[in-house]
């Protein structure tokens, strides 16, 4: 099928149409200045016109490739606390079968981590993996999006089980501001609210 004008211009990159634009006029008006010199002066006009438009563009082109370039370290972060889950398999795994058993009162789950030291070192690598989250995504470091879809249920399954045993570790050691980044990122999440905006998350 024969290829119109309009649609090869418009095969084209938005920049590269808007380079191409500028060079055309550009060139145009260079042409002018030399084929009716009696009109230098407002030619010289179109000129700084035409170059100040390439320096707004230059402007905004730069801003729309740096917001881009950051989206993309952000959802590279966010791939890399998800990739983070593989190493604590054997982690996850234990403490998952632990919430799961049934006629296990969360006391007695409680009881059952502050009793066993590599038990408990497998629960907190797990909780502070969630803190590390929720504190990457209020410093705006990684993409909340990506981090939902991929960590929601991991986060709300581990939060919610583990509740009892979060509220014992505060009493132990009289702080209610232990693993409060892990509270705010569930709740948050839980309400289908991001923690970054307060927008709602799908």
């Amino acid at each position: 099928m024969p290829i119109s004008p309009q649609n090869l211009f418009g095969a084209f990159p938005v920049k590269l149409r808007y380079i191409a634009c500028l060079v055309v006029a550009s060139l145009a008006v260079t042409a002018a200045y030399v084929v009716y010199p009696n009109l230098h002066e407002e030619l010289k006009f179109f000129l700084s016109v035409i170059g100040g438009a390439a320096v707004i563009f230059g402007c905004y082109y730069n801003a729309i490739t740096l917001r881009q370039t950051l989206q993309d370290r952000r959802k590279e972060h966010a791939f890399a606390l998800i990739n983070a889950q593989s190493d604590m398999a054997d982690a996850r795994k234990i403490v998952g079968e632990l919430i799961r058993q049934p006629n296990v009162s969360p006391a007695d789950l409680t009881r059952n981590i502050c009793s066993d030291i590599k038990l408990r070192a497998y629960v907190d690598t797990i909780l502070c993996h969630i803190e590390n989250i929720s504190i990457a995504i209020q410093n705006h470091y990684v993409d909340e999006q990506v981090l939902h879809s991929a960590a929601g249920t991991f986060v709300s399954f581990y939060s919610e089980g583990l509740t009892d045993y979060i509220d014992e570790v505060r009493k132990m050691y009289k702080s209610d501001t232990i693993y409060c980044e892990l509270k705010e990122l569930a709740a948050a999440w839980k309400a289908k609210r991001s923690l970054a905006t307060g927008q709602r998350l799908d």
